[in-house]
């Protein structure tokens, strides 16, 4: 059996060379302080609206959505070349600190922060996906920060996001429904732990 691990390792060497050079070229231009822009403005905004009495459970959700964000680059970007960003915050391939980590899951925590029913949220969800996938990913393009290949199209990375946004959300409620039961075992346990009668006091017999 041939042993490709030298020649996937030297090629990754190579590619991260490229990327390097890359990102020389275009870091501190306009379109690299586009991003830089971008990713202020959004966590700004972000921590401006999010609802912090639900911080733990939103930023639960946000991290889901962007392990599926992050697959999908693995996936299409690395393994299938069907995108390429032309312009990274960092040299790295893919950027996934802005389009990962930061569009996707910070607009998909407001998606989720404000969708008290299912009903609600595919609707978010819809304008959410559309913004990202109709809106921003095309502008990149026009812009040059982004370019895809044949092979690749938005309504595709559309139906994976929209269809992972909602596999998360389904995550979540089932573990909150746990959640809850638990507490509500701890709490009928505790109750019925109060109403055990006390044993009765041994009589003081210094007691006059």
């Amino acid at each position: 059996m041939a042993d490709y691990t030298n020649v996937i390792h030297n090629l990754r060497l190579e590619q991260y060379s490229i990327v390097y050079a890359a990102w020389l070229e275009n870091v501190f231009t306009t379109r690299w302080w586009l991003l830089v822009g971008l990713v202020i403005t959004m966590y700004t905004l972000w921590w401006i609206l999010v609802d912090k009495a639900r911080l733990k459970t939103l930023l639960l959700y946000g991290s889901l959505v962007a392990v599926s964000r992050v697959i999908l680059d693995v996936v299409m970007a690395i393994n299938l070349g069907r995108w390429v960003y032309a312009v990274s915050l960092f040299p790295i391939a893919p950027d996934i600190f802005v389009h990962d980590l930061t569009v996707t899951p910070l607009t998909f925590m407001m998606v989720y922060q404000y969708s008290n029913s299912w009903k609600q949220f595919w609707i978010a969800n819809l304008i959410g996906s559309s913004l990202i996938f109709y809106g921003i990913l095309p502008l990149f393009e026009y812009l040059g920060i982004f370019k895809g290949f044949p092979g690749w199209t938005l309504t595709s990375s559309f139906l994976v996001i929209f269809i992972a946004a909602g596999l998360m959300r389904a995550i979540i409620v089932l573990i909150e429904n746990v959640e809850d039961k638990a507490k509500a075992k701890v709490k009928q346990a505790s109750e019925q732990t109060s109403f055990i009668a006390k044993p009765a006091m041994k009589p003081d017999d210094n007691k006059e």
